[in-house]
């Protein structure tokens, strides 16, 4: 009887080696950064992230690259795997996109302003409780 290959044998013997971000589509990031990562590729000793326009906001032999500053608009992210003498081993087919629309200012605005009334609100509880204490203890 013919028996099926084994699922680790299928798994650890791919043809063709791939190159991709775990995530490829980022909408409405609100806070103008973003985390990008991808799977390992065996023998890369270096990856390089690089934003379409020739910007490389990522160099290093880690698989996760934290990006910020990011101003409202469209960013195509691609990355690349190098071996330790610099060989291009692979590159990612698929870009990852991310579509950066900060928070209006008016809401920027609102929230700041509440922050703001919460921490007087605190300390006028906490300046009049040991104002009060002081009183009692003489």
């Amino acid at each position: 009887m013919a028996q099926a290959p084994s699922l680790a044998f299928a798994a650890s013997s791919n043809p063709h080696p791939t190159l991709a971000f775990e995530e490829t589509v980022f909408d409405d990031v609100r806070e103008g950064y973003v985390s990008l990562a991808w799977n390992p590729v065996e023998g890369a000793s270096e990856y390089i992230v690089t934003e379409h326009g020739g910007v490389t906001p990522y160099r290093g032999a880690f698989r996760k690259a934290f990006v910020s500053g990011l101003a409202d608009g469209t960013y195509r992210y691609q990355v690349r795997a190098y071996d330790e003498s610099g060989t291009l081993l692979l590159e990612s087919t698929t870009d990852a996109v991310v579509q950066v629309n900060h928070w209006p200012l008016w809401q920027a605005i609102a929230l700041f302003v509440m922050g703001l009334l919460l921490f007087l609100t605190l300390i006028s509880v906490i300046v009049l409780g040991a104002s009060s204490s002081g009183r009692e203890s003489h």
